[in-house]
Order: structure tokens, then sequence, then C-alpha cells
């Protein structure tokens, strides 16, 4: 098996939109004729992506994506590929930041092992030499992820696992990737990473469904542009994440904060709490 080619920084435009099944038949068959399949997929360029996502325990990125704030960061950890895939399955720990329209990423190859400690905010296991062996620009990525997972109290939240059918653009955009996700399905519960993992409980997407992604350096070429103006009415931009979220965790973190407000003492006209006790002074 080939290995996956560790490309550490990404700073690009993201373009996101939720196809049906015609759509996706559609401008896919005009990107086929013009892009090659991802070389490290299998035969036609397909590969799994498992994800483990991070979040504190207010969900704030989750809410911050929501409010639409401009510029917001995400860490997770992402194994790319499995059985079948020409390039043997990869793990990477990342971390996006998303300002206005453009999305940087900055990640680091690392055994799975390694990426669930470093998500953890644990050491590495004791038999890794991965950590004595890094690069100045993985020692800043590695830094920058424990930062956020002490500073931020990020912990484990939800797994999503999707199927990606990615196309690499030509000589005339060498910058192009675009990709399909289908069959994009999480659960919120055994939060460690897995090659090949398939044990998921919910569906995120309609039945037929796939997300259509867009990314390059600077402009999409005209042809791409039509084509996507051709397919009429999509769906909107999505984030994976948001999207087990909605499903998996809001639920739960609204139905406990509602219990919590009921539980909290009343205030009283004269300052003190139904059980008589003083209200703290405003400050």
């Amino acid at each position: 098996m080939e290995a996956r080619p560790e490309v550490n920084r990404f700073d690009r435009l993201e373009m996101k939109y939720v196809l049906d099944a015609h759509q996706r038949r559609a401008i896919e068959s005009v990107i086929r004729a013009r892009l090659s399949p991802d070389p490290y997929g299998d035969a036609e360029g397909c590969y799994p992506i498992i994800s483990l996502y991070l979040d504190d325990a207010e969900l704030s990125a989750f809410w911050d994506r929501e409010r639409g704030l401009a510029s917001r960061r995400k860490l997770r950890a992402r194994i790319y590929g499995g059985a079948g895939t020409r390039a043997a399955p990869t793990c990477f720990v990342e971390i996006k930041h998303k300002y206005g329209r453009r999305t940087a990423k900055r990640r680091i190859a690392l055994p799975v092992a390694d990426a669930m400690a470093l998500v953890g905010g644990a050491p590495p296991p004791a038999a890794s030499t991965r950590m004595s062996t890094l690069t100045a620009r993985e020692t800043l990525v590695v830094l920058e992820a424990q930062k956020m997972v002490r500073d931020l109290r990020l912990a484990p939240r939800c797994i999503v696992r999707y199927d990606r059918h990615a196309y690499l653009g030509a000589a005339d955009a060498p910058d192009l990737r675009i990709t399909f996700d289908r069959s994009v399905r999480a659960r919120a519960r055994d939060l460690v990473l897995r090659t090949d993992d398939d044990d998921f409980d919910v569906d995120l997407l309609p039945e037929g469904a796939s997300v259509l992604e867009i990314k390059v350096d600077h402009v999409a070429p005209w042809w791409l542009a039509s084509a996507v103006a051709a397919l009429g009415p999509t769906g909107h931009a999505i984030s994976k994440y948001a999207l087990a979220a909605e499903k998996l965790l809001v639920p739960t973190f609204l139905a406990e904060s509602r219990a919590a407000e009921r539980a909290a003492p009343a205030p009283s006209r004269n300052g003190r709490t139904a059980h008589g006790h003083a209200q703290p002074a405003l400050r």
C-alpha cells in the first residue's frame, strides 16, 4: 500500500452543497469528464472517513456555528482510508479554522493511539516514539491542540463516518479538489477511533442525498460555477459535526439545561430566594 501524503497545512475556499441523487448524477458527469479520481482511494477514488469531534460540555463549537461566528476553530481526530484503498489508512489530528469564506487547516499524522491520547489530554502511550520525531511545524500543531483541549475544556463528543468519492483538478486547475460524501452516519457512544469502524446509530442525510464539497485556493473555474448554477436549488452549507450534534447531543443538552433551571432557587422581590437565602449582589 502507498502512504497518503502528509500535507500538514491548507488555506483555501470551501463551498458545500447538499444534493439529491438526481443533482449528483448531473454534476458528477461533468466533473468526471474533466477531473481525475483521487489516486489514494480505491479504483474509483473512493475511501471512508471516520472522524472524532471534540467540544466542551456547553457545545460551544456547535453554538458558535449556529450564531454564525465569523472566526471559529474546531478540533478533531480523523482516519482517512480503509480496506480496499490504495493508500494505507492514515490518522490525523486536525485543527480547522473557519474565517469568513476561507478555511485553514493545520494537522499532524499520528498513530491512532497517539491521536486519541492527544485529544484526550493524556500523554502519549509509553511504547510510542512518534512524539520524539516531530518537526518544528508538527510541534506547533501539537501545542495548539493541547492548548485547545486544556483551555477550552474539550472532550470527545461524537464520531461521524461517511464514504467519500474524491476528484482532483487537472493542469488547468491544480488547486481544485471536489468530493461527494454519502452514507453519513454518527454515534455519541464508544468514542474511540477505529479503522473501518461501521457501527453507527443515526443517518445524518436523507436517503440518496450527498454532500458536494468544492475546495480551491482562490477561484472556482467557470465551467464548475456554471455546472453548480445549473443544478437549481440545493441544500444549504452544512457541518457534519453540527448535523450529528443536532441529533445526538443538543436534545440532551437542552433537557439538562431546562432541568437545571427548574431546580435553581427562584429569586424573590426582597432579594432573597424562595428558601430564604440572600441573593448575591450584582457586581
